[in-house]
């Protein structure tokens, strides 16, 4: 079973743990861990997320993504989502932390009342070649790589399609140093 460290609305520790479950249906704030796998010059990989997902599911999301389980650390969530969800292992070195990104939604996947209360903790990878991936399939069916610029239109513009945030995105293309306009 998940255990997830709760945090305050600041996003510091209470010292209390709840279930995946719990976190969802109270709206308790809780960390995950994201990672973006970026290539020259504007690209970003991005998964499309299994149809038996219990949020957004068959939409396209963040290349590799995740809670953090109680006591584990940003990096090394970030480390091991890659490694659950693609198969890839990427030395703590060649993830960049870029930011942390409070979020709060409300959805209704399968009718189901459904509160995301998150601290994101956002990483960055870059690279030229991808190794052969291994795709988690409970997680995701499919990855393909994206032009920034139509991520941020999909993100500013709530494309169905794409789960992504407007802000995160920009973060991302931000540290990638890219000029990417909508």
């Amino acid at each position: 079973m998940e255990r997830f460290d709760v945090l305050d609305e600041k996003g510091a520790l209470t010292g209390k743990i709840c279930t995946r479950e719990q976190a969802h249906a109270l709206g308790l704030w809780h960390r995950t861990a994201h990672v973006w796998i970026a290539r020259f010059p504007s690209l970003l990989l991005l998964q499309k997320r299994s149809s038996t997902k219990d949020s957004y599911p068959g939409c396209w999301d963040i290349s590799s993504a995740g809670h953090l389980d109680a006591g584990e650390e940003p990096l090394h969530g970030a480390e091991r989502e890659l490694k659950e969800e693609l198969g890839i292992t990427a030395a703590g070195s060649r993830i960049r932390p870029i930011g942390v990104l409070r979020s709060k939604r409300v959805t209704m996947p399968r009718g189901i009342r459904f509160i995301d209360r998150e601290f994101a903790h956002i990483f960055l990878l870059e690279t030229d070649i991808l190794p052969m991936l291994s795709l988690q399939r409970e997680e995701v069916s499919e990855v393909r790589w994206f032009p920034a610029g139509e991520c941020l239109r999909a993100a500013s513009e709530n494309d169905p399609a794409f789960c992504l945030m407007e802000d995160e995105v920009r973060l991302v293309c931000s540290s990638l140093g890219s000029s990417v306009h909508s």
